[in-house]
């Protein structure tokens, strides 16, 4: 009951102070294709099942994911800010992509990039609690810019486009690197929870988890344009401080 509580109180606070216009207008222009193409793909997957996974938010209720994905486009946007990069825009097309991707990861059990990775940035969180977790998953996905590297150094923004593409490359740093990609310009988040999820990676089993799916338009980390899309920080940087109630939460991940 407490928490029903909580998330009616949070959820009013959010719609007050977020800004959010879900932009319904033709996604800015992408290289690698566009939300036709990336529909034509789902459809040849579930057929026009896709279209019922585009509203869907499986395990859980609306009102938790829109939390979820208001919460994790401010933060998203406030690291951008950090870099003097322009917020990115909430796009009604990316977050029905979105949506179809977290909804196809709790079907499947199988925690992967989605088929649609090629033509959008895209970043996975796995979250045990949705209290925080949009704000949790925004700041796990920066703090990879503080993972030390062969030379026990942090990222280098001030360093060269090979020397900036070599250093992402071999520390995993792919989720920080699409958050403040420059030339992206609009955002989409998908939300579900499932029961488990098989890893790939690593070759794990993780218990119950909130899914938390970003995709990114255009597409970032492309080679030979880190210099020009990833820009040092101009303002001082600070953890933000969040709580949860959750007090025996699982260990958290990301998938590179």
């Amino acid at each position: 009951m407490n928490k029903i509580i909580i998330l009616i109180i949070l959820t009013t606070i959010s719609n007050m102070f977020s800004t959010f216009k879900i932009s319904t207008k033709s996604l800015s222009h992408n290289a690698y294709g566009d939300a036709i193409k990336a529909y034509e793909i789902w459809y040849k997957k579930y057929g026009d099942k896709y279209k019922d996974l585009m509203n869907q938010h499986i395990g859980t209720t609306e009102h938790i994911a829109c939390y979820v994905r208001n919460e994790h486009i401010l933060r998203v946007n406030f690291y951008r800010s950090l870099h003097g990069v322009p917020d990115l825009k909430m796009h009604k097309e990316l977050n029905y992509l979105a949506q179809i991707l977290a909804n196809h990861i709790v079907l499947s059990h199988y925690y992967e990039h989605g088929p649609t990775i090629n033509i959008f940035g895209e970043n996975l969180c796995l979250k045990t609690n949705w209290l925080g977790a949009g704000n949790k998953a925004a700041d796990q996905y920066y703090d990879e810019f503080f993972r030390l590297n062969k030379n026990l150094k942090a990222f280098d923004f001030d360093g060269t486009d090979s020397e900036m593409s070599d250093d992402a490359n071999s520390c995993k740093r792919g989720h920080a690197l699409t958050m403040i990609w420059k030339d992206s310009k609009e955002i989409g988040v998908g939300v579900a929870y499932g029961d488990w999820f098989f890893d790939d990676t690593d070759n794990g089993v993780w218990g119950k988890n909130y899914v938390i799916v970003t995709l990114t338009n255009p597409g970032s980390i492309i080679k030979n344009e880190y210099k020009k899309n990833i820009l040092p920080r101009i303002k001082s940087f600070e953890r933000l401080k969040y709580e949860t109630l959750a007090s025996d939460e699982e260990p958290d991940n990301v998938l590179d």
